[in-house]
């Protein structure tokens, strides 16, 4: 029977979709760290790093100035087209996808439902978030958003949207790693899930890297990593108290 020229681009496109194995992928909200995360897994690991926010910057323009100039639709759906465009070209390499890249429209480009299922189901990808506490992800989500020079969301807008993200990351079938730690032993996670996980898309060398911590260190580490984020959070409460308290000793006296 002859094939179609439809169905061969069907196939074609769904080739494309498919992620290399050995391409792994860091998804996540902002500032989870994933291009911090994402360069340092790179250099230990000897392979190439991407990031989708710069390539798409190199090719079109500054992402703020182009969702002003075109809006939010227009821009997810270039960046889709970008990434079909990059990825047959990345195996073997360390990519580091936009925030919000998991959680657009349906209907932004006629293969991002696919994609999307796809990048779900690879076992090569991994959720970064700052915590698997819903309350201390918020919390640090939206400390690390505000502390960015190029930030454009109050805080009020910031703790929505990650309020409403971290059901839909959580909800992933992939690796997930908290970053509330610092970068390298945050790399260290992450090759241990990929070595017990997806051992073929490291090289020989590090497919015996060091496990994640026992169950109990874990959650020991994330009660700790809790009180962390709760402890950066209060200090600006805690000081704007303290100078509420001196100015109505001043107006006593």
């Amino acid at each position: 029977m002859a094939t179609s020229s439809t169905d061969r681009s069907d196939a074609e496109l769904e080739r494309r979709m498919a992620p290399s194995i050995s391409m792994i992928q860091l998804i996540g909200p902002g500032a989870a760290g994933k291009s911090t995360v994402g360069a340092a897994l790179a250099a230990r690991l000897g392979c190439p790093y991407r990031d989708l926010d710069r390539e798409f910057e190199r090719r079109h323009a500054d992402i703020d100035a182009f969702i002003d100039a075109y809006g939010y639709e227009a821009y997810a759906r270039a960046n889709v087209s970008l990434y079909l465009e990059l990825t047959p070209h990345l195996p073997g390499s360390v990519l580091a996808l936009s925030s919000g890249f998991m959680v657009y429209p349906p209907t932004v480009h006629p293969a991002y439902v696919a994609l999307n299922e796809a990048i779900a189901r690879s076992r090569t990808t991994v959720v970064l978030l700052p915590s698997l506490d819903r309350e201390t992800c918020v919390v640090e989500t939206v400390r690390r958003q505000l502390a960015r020079p190029f930030a454009r969301r109050g805080a009020v807008r910031e703790e929505a949207v990650i309020r409403d993200r971290f059901d839909r990351y959580m909800g992933l079938p992939v690796i997930k790693i908290e970053t509330l730690r610092p970068a390298a032993e945050v790399v260290t996670a992450v090759l241990a899930r990929l070595g017990r996980e997806a051992p073929e898309a490291l090289p020989a060398a590090w497919r015996t890297d060091a496990w994640d911590p026992p169950p109990r260190d874990r959650e020991h580490e994330a009660a700790k990593a809790r009180n962390r984020a709760a402890e950066r959070y209060s200090r600006p409460l805690q000081a704007d108290a303290r100078r509420g308290a001196e100015a109505a000793e001043l107006v006593l006296e």
